[in-house]
């Protein structure tokens, strides 16, 4: 594979920023301000933190302190415009860099990839009521991997845990109470969602033609991953037009090939009593080998409605409103 030029796919990021300079005694790096990122001193990991934010709060060890802050370092102090990428967490702070790795938040434009697929993809619609921190990682080892043509994790999607979701606190607004007090909005990430610079950079994004589909692609799959809990119920035949109609968008398929005493399963998303999502992580619906399919064909139902999907799908809708911003992809 031939070297491309780097590009800066991180947000906040001043030009030259990506690359990972010699660093001075004081932490920063050689020719440029004093790093963002502070470095905690060697602790013992018996010592703990308690960390409160929003009237929660959580103990942990500062050896976990340390590495998640090498990762969420500034994120507590950011506040996006109103109506910028409302699911998409855009604190602005600028790169980290944490052992080997460089993390930062994705540029605006990927921030903007990601929030189109959740406003114009059906299967992405309940992350309307999610907020999902989209970082890009590079990593010296990937981008070796990468040239010698072997097989690397471009992208990685997990639910944000309790210190994730403290260390992602983003400011959105200061509204009165009851009592007409003003007090401070935050929003937590539910979702992390970590992209490949290496990756990116490899397929010439953002300059090369034909990169942005690719990068769309791969923000597309990640909030896959990003699922609710789903239930399911069996219909009877003559009810399951009501049955679907009541369930609205909570409706996600009905299983014509999947019967029980001729009634036919309906599946949908389980709210909690608040009416919340309850987030998961979902995996890919096909996980097979190559020569499994060579041998035998599409064997199992998901595979079947895999090959469904490729043989019948004759455009791109996501693409389509990924360009336009205004069409609805099914």
């Amino acid at each position: 594979m031939s070297k491309k030029k780097k590009t800066a796919v991180c947000g906040s990021q001043e030009p030259g920023a990506g690359s990972r300079e010699k660093q001075k005694d004081d932490g920063s790096a050689a020719g440029s301000p004093p790093a963002t990122g502070y470095r905690l001193p060697a602790t013992n990991d018996e010592t703990t933190i308690t960390l409160e934010s929003g009237g929660k709060s959580v103990t942990v060890s500062e050896k976990t302190f340390k590495e998640a802050t090498g990762r969420f370092l500034g994120l507590s102090g950011g506040c996006r415009a109103e109506g910028e990428t409302p699911n998409i967490i855009a604190p602005g702070a600028p790169p980290t860099e944490t052992g080997s790795e460089l993390v930062g938040v994705a540029r605006v434009e990927l921030r903007a990839m990601a929030q189109r697929c959740i406003d114009h993809v059906r299967e992405h619609r309940h992350l309307q009521d999610a907020r999902v921190l989209l970082l890009v990682i590079e990593k010296p080892s990937t981008a070796k991997n990468l040239e010698a043509g072997k097989r690397v994790s471009i992208g990685k999607a997990a639910k944000a845990r309790s210190l994730d979701r403290l260390l992602s606190s983003v400011k959105i607004a200061a509204e009165p109470d009851g009592d007409g007090v003003e007090r401070e909005k935050h929003e937590h990430a539910d979702f992390v969602v970590r992209l490949s610079g290496d990756w990116l950079s490899a397929i010439g994004w953002p300059l090369e033609p034909g990169s942005d589909k690719l990068a769309l692609a791969l923000i597309d799959h990640e909030p896959c991953h990003c699922g609710a809990k789903i239930a399911g119920e069996f219909v009877k035949p003559a009810e399951l037009a009501a049955r679907v109609e009541e369930l609205g968008d909570d409706h996600v398929e009905t299983c014509e090939d999947v019967k029980r005493d001729g009634d036919v399963l309906v599946r949908y998303y389980s709210r909690t009593e608040a009416g919340s999502y309850r987030w998961v992580v979902r995996k890919h619906d096909v996980e097979e080998f190559q020569g499994v399919i060579e041998r035998h064909g599409a064997w199992d139902r998901q595979l079947r409605r895999m090959v469904d999907v490729l043989v019948e799908r004759e455009d791109l809708p996501l693409l389509r409103a990924a360009a336009k911003g205004d069409e609805e992809a099914a």
